[in-house]
């Protein structure tokens, strides 16, 4: 609520206080707002982790790649990994998809980073200043490309694909039907203040959702006196048109 206040004039000046059905109200001092919160996350990818999982994952496959390169006496390097999603590696390599989700041979997270850690250990040329590897035939399976840089900073990171679907109109359609459908209970309670939906999207790649440039000639059936949708990665706010 205040990065989309501090991003949007839309909203009034007063202070924010935690509020029951509906989630927010604000004593703007000319009268109460109440503000319904709902927050709008990218789906899961069918038969593979959410966003905001796989990012943690990925994160966790990172660092311990990383602790196995230290303990098999790698140099110093810094490292850039970005992952391929599960549907992506199993349909381009289902053999080494198959051994990489064997669980009896060890946990994915464990094979993917000692697979990294080798990588790194046999790729590295001190000296030779930054190498990308992008073709998949040679990278460990699961990996999308794979950097390999002189130890400036001696860190091993992860950055998750830009490959985003951006917000669907159909998506944000029945996060609106969902919190119009209990507006009613708000309203029954006599109050004649105003009641907003506002439907914010994250900053990160793992739980923001792209805003598609023509979201300004949508429009929606809802009984809210207003709806926003604040997009983390823009910083902005659009307000959503009424049918």
């Amino acid at each position: 609520m205040e990065a989309a206040r501090r991003a949007s004039s839309l909203f009034p000046h007063g202070e924010v206080e935690l509020f029951d059905e509906p989630d927010l109200r604000i004593n703007t001092g000319a009268g109460l707002l109440y503000v319904e919160h709902t927050e709008l996350v990218r789906p899961a990818i069918e038969n593979g982790f959410r966003p905001v999982e796989a990012e943690s994952f990925h994160r966790g496959v990172v660092r311990l790649a990383e602790k196995f390169y230290r303990e098999s006496g790698g140099r110093p390097v810094a490292v850039l990994a970005l992952f391929l999603d599960d549907q992506r590696s199993k349909l381009e390599n289902p053999d080494g998809w198959h051994r990489l989700t064997e669980r009896k041979t060890g946990s994915k997270r464990e094979k993917m980073a000692r697979s990294l850690a080798e990588f790194v250990k046999e790729r590295y040329v001190p000296g030779a200043g930054t190498i990308t590897f992008k073709w998949r035939n040679e990278l460990p399976t699961g990996f999308e490309v794979i950097s390999i840089s002189p130890p400036l900073h001696s860190s091993w990171q992860t950055s998750e694909s830009g490959n985003i679907e951006p917000l669907d109109a159909e998506q944000l359609a029945a996060i609106i039907r969902e919190k119009n459908e209990i507006l009613p209970k708000y309203r029954a309670r006599g109050s004649n203040s105003p009641i907003w939906l506002l439907i914010a999207s994250g900053p990160s790649v793992a739980k923001g959702v792209p805003i598609p440039k023509g979201i300004g000639e949508w429009k929606f059936a809802f009984d809210f006196d207003r709806v926003l949708l604040f997009s983390g990665m823009d910083n902005k706010v659009f307000e959503i048109d009424h049918v």
